[in-house]
């Protein structure tokens, strides 16, 4: 899923670029932020999702207009499954009354719910938004003519060791950093190597400890999810370096 995630990311850097706009990766955006500055000046955050095949990911929580720290402007929806590749664009706004109308139906089948956890987006969904390019102020025909192979490195991250490989070790006690990316979230913990308690301090579930990696894992992925699920954190975490 991180491979796909950078190479929609990649993919949607390139095409406002070919479009004369310019854009770049969201510092610390885990969930694919990136910043669009179209022709006339005019500046866009926008939250990238892509998919290979299937359907893409979100969570209930997007019902809310700028969930997260990125607090984006508008949604693209990348599908890398076609060629060319396909991007629907679609306003913040809209895409969360969508959610909502799903997360309404979703908590009056089953009252007492929690309003959290993944959705699907299937593409008929969002069809109207296809190549909306004119939203982010730039082109809605690309100019192959532009070179955009400068910008590989800039929008996709390089591989990272998994957790089990060398430590890693926070600066300020000594603890290990991991990190995970779960259903388009990105959680930090820090590992106590002694007893091999986590913290998890960004993310879903900040501020909570957990005896062992797996019992933090699952708990993380059973909240997003929304039902009890297992994992095994040597798979789920990875140590950041």
């Amino acid at each position: 899923m991180k491979e796909i995630s950078a190479l929609g990311v990649q993919a949607f850097v390139r095409d406002v670029v070919r479009r004369g706009g310019k854009a770049t990766k969201v510092a610390g955006s885990g969930r694919g932020a990136v910043k669009v500055w179209g022709k006339e000046g005019g500046v866009s955050i926008v939250q990238v999702r892509a998919k290979a095949s299937g359907d893409w990911h979100a969570s209930r929580r997007d019902e809310e207009v700028g969930a997260g720290a990125a607090n984006p402007t508008f949604w693209a929806f990348v599908d890398l499954g076609t060629e060319p590749h396909a991007t629907f664009i679609i306003s913040a706004e809209e895409f969360a009354a969508d959610v909502r109308c799903e997360v309404d139906a979703w908590m009056a089948d089953r009252p007492g719910r929690s309003r959290s956890g993944g959705i699907r987006i299937a593409q008929d969904r969002i069809a109207h938004r296809r190549a909306r390019w004119d939203l982010l102020g730039v082109s809605v025909v690309a100019d192959a003519n532009i070179d955009t192979t400068h910008l590989d490195d800039l929008t996709v991250e390089k591989k990272k060791a998994p957790a089990k490989a060398a430590a890693v070790e926070d600066e300020s006690d000594g603890r290990t950093r991991l990190v995970a990316d779960f259903e388009g979230y990105r959680i930090v913990a820090l590992r106590e190597e002694s007893t091999g308690r986590l913290e998890i301090v960004a993310g879903q579930m900040v501020g909570r400890h957990f005896p062992t990696a797996s019992a933090a894992a699952s708990a993380v992925a059973s909240l997003v999810s929304g039902e009890k699920v297992t994992k095994d954190g040597a798979d789920f975490w990875r140590a950041e370096g």
